[in-house]
């Protein structure tokens, strides 16, 4: 499944959430990610449209078995990433 950098970065913020909580909520997700909560209730609902998260209108987002193995290696991508740039300044 191939998804835009965007909604790789919501379901990154997602995970991490999940990992801290157990669950995220639309409030923490649009500040981690600056912006404001149509616009991650938007994102929200493409990725549940993909079956990647569980989400409901006021309820907790949670991620799916499919979502869950896709933000891990989203992490760990964006992690490596991270340690490449470090390492080359």
């Amino acid at each position: 499944m191939t998804l835009s950098e965007n909604l790789e970065d919501y379901l990154e913020v997602v995970l991490l959430l999940c990992q801290r909580h157990g669950h995220a909520h639309v409030n923490e997700i649009a500040q981690m990610r600056g912006v404001k909560k149509p616009s991650a209730n938007s994102a929200l609902n493409a990725l549940k449209q993909r079956g990647l998260i569980q989400y409901e209108k006021y309820q907790p987002v949670t991620l799916t078995g499919a979502g869950l193995k896709i933000a891990e290696v989203i992490l760990q991508k964006h992690r490596r990433l991270k340690e490449f740039f470090v390492r080359a300044v």
